[in-house]
């Protein structure tokens, strides 16, 4: 059906537009300004250039140079890899049983699930229970304390609450087990939500920084986060490192491209999962 869109309805459109725009730029700029920094020479940088006119790469090779920043490069693609699979794990199958209204002691369960959201011990018996555990020092205490996240819990099962009974009993029928049931019935049947929450936990790995102030005190243990704010805004840059280097390049592009290499792992996986990513957190947050 044509109709006439009013003058009022036509100016918020375009203002619409331009601010959303502006947003973009705001956030577009930096980030290009950050890339061409990290390929600019020395020269290009003390004269100030905002688009330089000569390239190098030797803030890159220094980066894969400095043991610092390439292994708790490592670090972080390691926790944020196994990080995301447990989490991922964990997730799926307590919600999936959450969903089911015959389990004993849902709204038991369910309760103490979201009072988890609402109720924060603090720091002191956060970092009691990591000791507890014996995971101070380790790997691992970048792993297991956020391995599952409750707000994560609830809408996955919101979720899984939306396919039809009749499919499992279906499956069911045709001889698979409960497990079997969700493995080949729901999980596939879930990808955009699964997709959506795994970027949510891949996020939350990559960027750790809290924990591994808090339970890491060996350097080669630290991950990347931690490194780049040695390098950022301590601008420390251990001599074995630097002995390391035939030539050191200028402390600005040493920053830019350590940021970008941060930001590459982002940049390759959210294409493949952005897709999924609205319509699996439309579905996960229905009511049930």
């Amino acid at each position: 059906m044509n109709y006439r869109r009013s003058i009022a309805s036509r100016v918020f459109d375009i203002g619409n537009q331009l601010f959303l725009g502006t947003c973009a730029l705001a956030i577009l700029l930096p980030l290009l300004y950050l890339v061409l920094s990290s390929f600019a020479t020395d020269a290009e940088i003390d004269r100030g250039a905002i688009i330089p006119t000569r390239y190098t790469l030797d803030a890159y090779r220094a980066a894969f140079s400095t043991p610092m920043l390439l292994n708790g490069y490592l670090v972080s693609v390691f926790v944020t890899v196994v990080g995301t699979v447990i989490s991922m794990v964990f997730t799926t199958m307590m919600a999936y049983a959450l969903s089911k209204k015959d389990l004993p002691t849902r709204k038991f369960l369910l309760f103490f699930v979201v009072l988890t959201m609402f109720l924060h011990t603090g720091l002191i018996p956060y970092y009691l229970v990591v000791r507890g555990l014996g995971l101070l020092n380790s790997i691992w205490s970048l792993i297991i304390p956020s391995a599952l996240s409750a707000f994560n819990v609830i809408l996955l099962k919101n979720f899984f609450l939306t396919i039809p009974d009749e499919l499992e009993d279906a499956a069911r029928l045709d001889g698979c087990s409960d497990f079997g049931v969700f493995v080949r019935v729901v999980l596939p049947l879930s990808r955009p939500a699964i997709a959506a929450f795994a970027l949510f936990y891949m996020v939350g790995y990559w960027n750790s920084y809290f924990n591994a102030i808090m339970f890491i005190s060996d350097p080669m243990k630290m991950p990347l986060q931690v490194a780049l704010r040695q390098l950022l805004v301590v601008e420390y840059l251990p001599e074995q490192d630097i002995a390391r280097l035939s030539q050191l390049p200028h402390p600005h592009t040493l920053k830019a491209a350590a940021v970008v290499l941060s930001l590459i792992p982002v940049f390759l996986v959210y294409p493949w999962i952005q897709k999924h990513f609205t319509r699996g957190i439309l579905l996960g947050s229905m009511k049930e």
